[in-house]
């Protein structure tokens, strides 16, 4: 199952020219700044939905690499959706394009994303280790989008989606044929 939310700024309204986004078109983006320099490219996405509790997937596009910690394996950056941190925060796509995936594991006692809606307002806050501020984008939720629609949503941010990965696994062990 594939979840997105779209977050990005505006209240403006779409101009002319550019390019209908679906179901997006009430959030009208800009580059978002920070004063730590780093800025949101284009309007970050996030969906929900359920499985055994609620599940929420964010990406979010910048213009410049996030930096790393001392040993290199991991963004010196967390995430928030409102009140919630993100479990995993990864690079992906094509290192010139600075996109970034996180997962968002459970809203229980979240007062604002423990019944989550299309449509809902929510806020999207990166905050930058060693940076003097956070990075922050309003969002509204969306669900229900199949996973064409995401993949066509991450390429319209420019990002590269992941390839699928089609294979079958098995946990269970072979059991030896019984000799006569």
């Amino acid at each position: 199952m594939v979840l997105a939310v779209v977050a990005g700024c505006g209240g403006e309204e779409q101009r002319r020219s550019e390019p209908h986004r679906a179901r997006t078109s009430a959030i009208h983006t800009r580059n978002l700044a920070s004063p730590s320099g780093y800025r949101i490219i284009g309007t970050p996405l996030v969906q929900f939905g359920y499985v055994s509790e609620t599940l929420m997937f964010v990406v979010v596009r910048l213009d410049r690499e996030l930096p790393k910690t001392r040993s290199g394996k991991r963004i010196a950056a967390k995430m928030r959706v409102d009140d919630r941190g993100v479990r995993s925060l990864y690079a992906f796509g094509r290192p010139a394009e600075h996109c970034y995936r996180a997962l968002i594991l459970g809203t229980k006692g979240s007062p604002t994303l423990q019944d989550p809606r299309d449509g809902q307002p929510v806020s999207v806050e990166l905050r930058i280790t060693d940076a003097r501020r956070q990075l922050m984008a309003p969002a509204r939720l969306q669900s229900g989008l199949s996973v064409a629609e995401w993949r066509r949503q991450e390429r319209a941010l420019g990002c590269t989606p992941p390839r699928l990965v089609n294979a079958t696994y098995s946990i269970d062990e072979p059991t030896p044929a019984p000799t006569p």
